[in-house]
């Protein structure tokens, strides 16, 4: 179980994925998958935040994204029972949202601390706020 509050983690990590995009004038451009991939790993791999390295960024059939990365900030040496990237998840969501210019909300369905081979986010159309 989290011991923490995760929703101001999301809030702030959301906070920052959007500003990243913002900042290289990318909001609302719609980026095609592999160039959304590419920019991720200039962003957020070895050459930018070193926040984590994005292996794959799929379209889905409902328009939003899934995304898989290693070596996140949020798990390295950790071990949990339960996914625990509320803050990288939260940078995905706000950044995915920037570059499609409408409101996303994320899930982590599999993660790298509690032994899968990578973090696993699913990235859709925000439901209620559709």
């Amino acid at each position: 179980m989290l011991s923490m509050t995760p929703g101001p983690i999301l809030g702030a990590g959301r906070l920052r994925g959007e500003a990243l995009i913002k900042e290289r004038g990318l909001a609302g451009s719609n980026l095609e998958p592999e160039k959304m991939h590419q920019l991720f790993l200039e962003v957020f791999g070895l050459e930018g935040t070193r926040l984590c390295t994005v292996t794959e960024v799929t379209p889905s059939a409902d328009g939003g994204y899934e995304i898989r990365l290693v070596e996140g900030a949020c798990t390295y040496m950790a071990q949990a029972d339960e996914p625990m990237c509320v803050y990288t998840l939260g940078v995905f969501v706000g950044a995915v949202q920037t570059i499609v210019g409408r409101p996303m909300q994320g899930f982590e369905i599999e993660c790298q601390a509690t032994g899968h081979a990578a973090c696993y986010y699913q990235i859709r159309p925000h439901s209620a706020l559709m």
